[in-house]
């Protein structure tokens, strides 16, 4: 793993605030095919990502010699060879020959800009800098994931025209069942949202997380094989800026309950791409959980793509709140107390 360069930390600390120094997904590991290289995007800049013995690696997909996307080349022999003039680069960046010129030394400026990567959770995490004040943080923390009892499923990815805030947003948002996803997880006749808290973990002003407490909603299909309606317990947490996970335990009595991770690769202020990530005991098979995440999801989609502005308010008095927003109005504070900018308005 290799670590941003304090020149690139300054050049990108204006795209966005403190989100730039935290770790973003990139990929789904299990669904990269070969070793690269892969292209990605987040906070606005163009990634190569690729893998040899050292592991992943993740750079501006941009060649020091003429400005060629990497993303045009290749992976041979656990290096990256640029296709323009075949430069050739190994694990920390460096080019280790010119081939027009193979008597020469690459110079020391010969460099790519490379960024620290991670794996977790079934998916490539890349994080482009920081003010070089904080610790290097950890991963959105998703304990679920590391129950015994539980399978995993990736879902995804959705690539969404909206900022990675107005989908957290939709993410916790319970109102929107009975319409948007009818004979799915609500219903016109069970509209009603009971009341619920919203508890901040840590200082109330500027809060680590934030968790609901008491929320129930009626679901048709609580989940995937499931064969009739049921009260389903929620709790929503929101762990990182654009990442909130959902568990729900239905009243059903066959055993399914599970935790959903919603992971959200900021890619432009207005652009985003969405996984899923599920930690659930359950009977269903993998497709059939991909399959009823899709229609959930693709359900999602024209709604928030449609909404304007497309950046998340964060003052009041833009948008005209219900009483069932009270997550959404506690996460936009949240952000406003955190400086998160990208894909925000003052």
């Amino acid at each position: 793993m290799t670590e941003t360069p304090r020149q690139e930390t300054r050049q990108a600390a204006g795209a966005a605030g403190p989100e730039l120094g935290q770790w973003h997904p990139v990929l789904a590991i299990e669904q990269a095919q070969g070793d690269g290289p892969f292209a990605a995007r987040l906070f606005g800049r163009a990634l190569v990502l690729w893998r040899n013995a050292d592991g992943w690696h993740a750079w501006d997909d941009r060649c020091p010699h003429r400005g060629a996307a990497f993303t045009l080349g290749a992976v041979r022999d656990g290096l990256l060879h640029c296709g323009y003039h075949g430069w050739r680069f190994e694990s920390g960046g460096r080019c280790t020959r010119y081939p027009a010129h193979p008597e020469l030394v690459p110079a020391p400026r010969a460099c790519a800009t490379t960024h620290a990567v991670r794996e977790g959770y079934g998916l490539l995490w890349v994080r482009l800098g920081g003010d070089g004040t904080d610790a290097v943080p950890g991963l959105p923390p998703f304990p679920e994931y590391a129950d015994a009892e539980c399978r995993h499923v990736v879902c995804g990815p959705y690539d969404v025209a909206t900022s990675a805030p107005r989908l957290v947003e939709n993410f916790l948002d319970m109102a929107h069942f009975s319409y948007v996803h009818d004979g799915y997880l609500g219903d016109p006749e069970h509209t009603e949202v009971p009341p619920y808290e919203v508890e901040a973990v840590g200082d109330a002003r500027k809060p680590d997380a934030l968790r609901t407490i008491g929320c129930r909603a009626w679901q048709p299909r609580a989940h995937a094989s499931a064969a009739g309606g049921a009260m389903v317990e929620y709790e929503y947490r929101v762990v990182a800026p654009y990442t909130a996970i959902l568990t729900k335990v239905p009243d059903l009595g066959d055993n399914h309950r599970g935790a959903i991770a919603l992971f959200i690769n900021p890619r432009d202020d207005e652009s985003s791409r969405v996984w899923f990530v599920m930690s659930l005991v359950t009977e269903d098979d993998d497709a059939s959980l991909r399959a009823f995440q899709d229609t959930i999801f693709l359900q999602d989609k024209p709604i928030v793509e449609s909404q304007q502005p497309r950046r998340l308010p964060l003052r009041t008095g833009v948008e005209v709140p219900q009483p069932a927003d009270k997550l959404a109005g506690a996460y936009r504070r949240y952000l406003a107390a955190h400086g998160v900018r990208f894909g925000t308005l003052d």
